[in-house]
């Protein structure tokens, strides 16, 4: 690719940063021009003073708009938080947005579509709702976002007029390349009332660098979870966050522990203190460089969350030769289908059973789950796919 690719994103961190940052080192490896621009280098959470408008913003859409019986983020005021991004682009550079909340605004969207080559890889359902990144259910995106149920009823109305806001902005962004991870989202997007019709590529999503040798194992064996028979993992940014359900997965282990006692679970987020117990291991957050050493000890790992796209932890895992159990939730089925291996769930008995009666994977079908994976999911082979997009 001759022209210089800048990929956008609010944050350097997140699945959205973390594939923009892979992406980009896969294309400049290849002998590519590519680079990141965000706002900010870690969270809103950790650096709250980093950007303290967009802190201000998002701290009032989660505590003050946003429904307190609706467990997915939203983001409505963010949105408006003051950018310089689109200065920093050169009109002769390919733009590839990932998200654009707080990044960039509607009409910043609209502008770059006009004058240069647009990539928009969709992470969530943000881009066609009117404040929601799931909807964890609801429909009402495809008729207006009126009856909002994300928020509180006094922010219904700005909810339903930031839709009407996204259809008029993106109306305009007709020579745009829409891409999707997953074909449950592309299908979402192609069914909304603000991309209707419109032509959504499939592109998974790659697995970091740091995934893609085999680990030999901790480097520091004190930080492993104890290796006695079935090792179940999670692993969650934030195991206390709502979405990503972690408390179901703690549950079901214990119902299923109470009759298989060789079983142990090896939590791996942020918080998550309350999930202590027997057989229950705390690990905290660990850094990519060391989740690698973490899949290869797993036996197992649980995906539990209630919304999910295509989710890293599930190809991570299985960069290491590790098969996921996954709820039935948005592109989490398809990814298994496409590994060739683990199993769908649907309620937390049935995670129960699963795990009382799982059957650790020989080493064959260790080997043979991680070469699958490096073949579909390598981050040169999805760079590639990613040039198709461009020069098209």
């Amino acid at each position: 690719m001759e022209q210089p690719i800048i990929h956008v994103n609010f944050s350097q961190t997140g699945g959205a940063g973390q594939l923009a940052h892979t992406l980009a080192t896969a294309q400049t490896s290849a002998g590519g021009d590519s680079q990141v621009l965000s706002i900010i280098d870690g969270t809103l959470r950790t650096e709250p003073l980093t950007s303290p408008i967009h802190t201000a913003a998002a701290g009032i859409d989660r505590y003050l708009v946003q429904s307190p019986t609706f467990s997915a983020p939203i983001s409505l005021l963010r949105d408006h938080g003051p950018s310089n991004i689109l200065t920093l682009i050169p009109e002769h550079a390919v733009v590839h947005l990932h998200g654009y909340n707080g990044a960039l605004s509607l009409t910043d969207i609209t502008a770059i579509s006009s004058r240069q080559k647009l990539v928009w890889t969709f992470h969530d359902m943000n881009p066609f709702t009117g404040a929601c990144h799931y909807a964890l259910g609801c429909t009402s995106f495809n008729a207006g976002c009126d009856d909002c149920p994300a928020v509180r009823p006094a922010f219904r109305p700005l909810v339903s007029h930031h839709h009407r806001a996204k259809t008029q902005a993106f109306a305009l962004t007709e020579n745009a390349s829409l891409v999707a991870p997953s074909e449950w989202l592309a299908r979402l997007a192609r069914t909304s009332s603000i991309f209707e019709a419109r032509s959504v590529s499939v592109i998974p999503n790659p697995y970091a660098p740091a995934f893609e040798k085999q680990s030999s194992g901790p480097s520091d064996p004190s930080s492993a979870p104890s290796k006695k028979s079935v090792t179940v993992g999670v692993v969650a940014a934030d195991l206390l966050d709502p979405v990503k359900n972690v408390a179901e997965a703690v549950a079901a282990f214990r119902r299923a522990r109470e009759r298989n006692s060789s079983l142990r679970l090896a939590l791996v987020g942020a918080r998550g203190e309350e999930h202590a117990g027997p057989g229950v291991e705390i690990m905290g957050a660990l850094k990519n460089e060391a989740l690698p050493a973490f899949y290869s000890l797993c036996d197992v790992i649980v995906m539990p969350s209630l919304a999910e796209n295509a989710p890293l932890v599930i190809i991570e895992a299985s960069s290491q030769g590790c098969p996921t159990l996954a709820r039935e939730a948005g592109g989490s089925p398809e990814l298994l289908t496409r590994l060739g291996s683990g199993s769908v769930y649907t309620s937390a008995d049935q995670l129960s059973e699963l795990l009382e009666n799982f059957t650790p994977l020989t080493l064959a079908a260790r080997t043979a789950l991680r070469d699958k994976t490096h073949e579909v999911f390598s981050p040169s082979t999805v760079a590639k796919q990613y040039d198709e997009v461009y020069e098209s």
